[in-house]
């Protein structure tokens, strides 16, 4: 959600899930503005190149009235960007009942209480990354429950 900007790093999670593609079966959806089409190109291309046209899509321009659609379609959130003071995102996620994983280069790194509904990770770490994802996706009653914190959180807090 958001915009296509390299600071946004989505080219760090589509990394990420094509790691861990071999070990589950993940899914990647990526929305936002196109703000750098240089880097949505080549978030584009990378994932051509690296045969990825299965597992990552990419929406541009999703109307914010319907972005609660995208939320409710996944089971996790992950804001990997760096030098973001407060996304609403995450909140939104949470909102909706989603474990949510962001780097500690975000303001909104605060809304998340590592290993009840989400967790954080080291900035620009892909092996980090990767890490946290697998924690949460591994364990189906696990991401439940980290969800269902997150909606509480989101619902008595904000």
């Amino acid at each position: 959600m958001g915009k296509f900007q390299e600071r946004k790093r989505q080219l760090l999670l589509i990394k990420a899930v094509e790691k861990l593609r071999h070990k589950f079966a993940v899914k990647l959806l990526l929305s936002g503005e196109e703000n750098e089409p240089k880097y949505l190109a080549e978030i584009t291309n990378y994932i051509k190149d690296n045969q990825l046209g299965s597992v990552v899509s990419v929406v541009k321009h999703m109307p914010w009235k319907e972005m609660g659609f995208l939320y409710q379609k996944a089971d996790l959130f992950v804001l990997p960007s760096v030098g973001e003071s407060a996304a609403y995102s995450i909140l939104e996620a949470m909102g909706c009942g989603l474990p949510v994983i962001s780097s500690d280069d975000n303001g909104t790194q605060w809304y998340i209480r590592n290993g009840e509904n989400g967790f954080v990770f080291k900035k620009d770490d892909l092996t980090d990354l990767i890490d946290k994802i697998e924690k949460i996706i591994a364990n189906h009653d696990y991401l439940q429950r980290m969800g269902q914190v997150s909606f509480n959180i989101a619902t008595t807090e904000h």
